[in-house]
């Protein structure tokens, strides 16, 4: 499969097109959101939603039950029961499900320049709403890879491509002292020959993916950050880093939240 090259500069083009990654608003703020948050959400709503259409026999039959029909409904009652079991399932499903969504929420990645640049160092902090157990290191793994989307609906595929990767361990929490928070430093060189990001056609993309995730079989915390890298011939539209950005924000305190 043949990699995916950037098209060439064009002088006329929009403040979007020169500096693509202003087309995101997280990119252009540079506190990148975990990418899990959408899907974890959707996920959620599709389950309560579920779990509800589920339920409504249920409700349906206790009233013909205080009617006229009184003890004639008796041979719904079973499959009811079993569909609102089925239901009450789903709805613990869809629960957690909430719970990973406001655990992603608190998930972001706070970039120190905009964007990442190749042939540069990649530096940021990780940061999560509550307190992660460090004790035996996160890894945090650094790739670009090429997406290919082919067809569509039960015949979609989705197929990657590692082009480039990198991991480190790491073990330091710049908010050591803040029970609220965890502020994990990352830093990566981006080699020089690498493929910029490349998002314009969804179903032909090249991604920088960062994930982030504790040690062990079933790490307690797990973040993907989608960053914006990019070449930088031309400076214009780059945000420089802020002397701040390493610096740990107060929040307010969500312990317990990532158990």
């Amino acid at each position: 499969m043949a990699s995916k090259t950037t098209p060439n500069f064009d002088p006329s083009a929009t403040c979007s097109v020169v500096s693509p990654w202003l087309e995101r608003d997280d990119w252009a703020d540079g506190r990148v959101v975990d990418s899990q948050k959408a899907t974890a959400k959707m996920d959620a709503v599709i389950c309560i939603a579920i779990a509800m259409v589920g339920m409504a026999p249920l409700g349906m039959v206790a009233m013909a039950a205080l009617g006229p029909m009184g003890l004639k409904v008796d041979f719904l009652v079973i499959p009811v029961i079993e569909m609102s079991v089925v239901s009450l399932v789903v709805v613990a499903i869809g629960m957690r499900y909430v719970a990973r969504w406001r655990r992603f929420s608190g998930s972001m990645f706070q970039m120190a320049s905009v964007p990442g640049e190749i042939g540069a160092t990649l530096a940021g902090v990780a940061r999560a709403a509550w307190k992660v157990d460090l004790s035996g290191g996160v890894v945090a793994e650094l790739t670009c890879f090429h997406q290919v989307i082919i067809g569509v609906g039960k015949t979609r595929r989705t197929h990657k491509r590692k082009l480039w990767g990198a991991r480190q361990t790491i073990s330091v929490d710049l908010a050591q002292g803040d029970p609220c928070q965890t502020a994990i430093p990352v830093q990566f060189d981006i080699p020089r020959n690498c493929e910029p990001t490349d998002t314009s056609d969804r179903r032909n993309s090249i991604i920088w993916q960062l994930r982030i995730s504790t040690t062990g079989r079933h790490p307690s915390y797990t973040s993907l950050f989608d960053l914006p890298v990019f070449r930088m011939e031309e400076k214009a539209g780059a945000v420089a880093a802020d002397p701040i950005v390493l610096a740990a924000p107060r929040r307010k305190c969500s312990v317990g939240l990532g158990d």
